[in-house]
């Protein structure tokens, strides 16, 4: 399939993005002497392994969960299903499979590490325990969904789900388990949107 500009465009602007916010995180983090792949280092190849199936498993279920409620008879949902119909999904419409698993891995490990490995671990480390990590998961979530504010539902949805990153890493403290499971929601979620478009698109036609 040969894409044509915009999404050339839409894909490559992503992967800047995203991948910029892994270099960020790294950069800043070493300015600052905060580490936001510490515990990924530190681990052994095991720990790594089991925390990144673990991130897998939470990414699964919280995927059904989405999928779950788009189907809620809500008007609010109804809105956020057609905007995001209309608004988002076209920009990913015509990448490959592959395409769409790399945006969504850059979005985890680049999200994930400025977010949850930079922000909110430096933020507790710099205020110390149990206010800091409170803080820190407070700061990194709201600007998490403010990052994401394509609209008034977007925002809390992803304010919301910076949370969930942020109690992930506060429960398991090892960031590969929010990194996964980002990753890995992300990447089910636009097949979910790309997949579902096409086969709307070929049944009315």
């Amino acid at each position: 399939m040969i894409l044509s500009l915009a999404a050339r465009n839409i894909f490559r602007w992503a992967v800047v993005v995203e991948g910029g916010m892994l270099v960020a995180a790294i950069a800043l983090g070493w300015l600052i002497n905060v580490a936001p792949l510490e515990s990924l280092v530190n681990s052994t190849l095991r720990e790594n392994l089991v925390a990144t199936a673990v991130g897998l498993a939470l990414g699964t279920l919280m995927f059904v969960a989405a999928v779950g409620v788009s189907f809620l008879p809500w008007e609010r949902v109804r809105q956020f299903d057609r905007f995001m119909e209309q608004q988002v999904t076209p920009l990913f419409a015509e990448l490959s499979v592959l395409q769409l698993a790399l945006i969504a891995l850059l979005a985890g490990w680049g999200e994930e590490a400025l977010f949850r490995g930079l922000l909110q671990q430096g933020i507790a480390r710099g205020i110390g325990e149990p206010l800091g990590w409170i803080c820190g998961a407070i700061i990194a979530s709201l600007a998490f969904g403010v990052c994401h504010a394509l609209n008034k539902t977007y925002l809390v949805l992803a304010t919301i789900m910076g949370f969930g990153f942020a109690a992930l890493l506060i429960l398991f403290d090892h960031l590969a388990v929010c990194i996964a499971c980002h990753a890995w929601y992300d990447f089910l979620m636009l097949l979910f949107l790309v997949r579902g478009s096409r086969s709307n698109r070929e049944a009315s036609e």
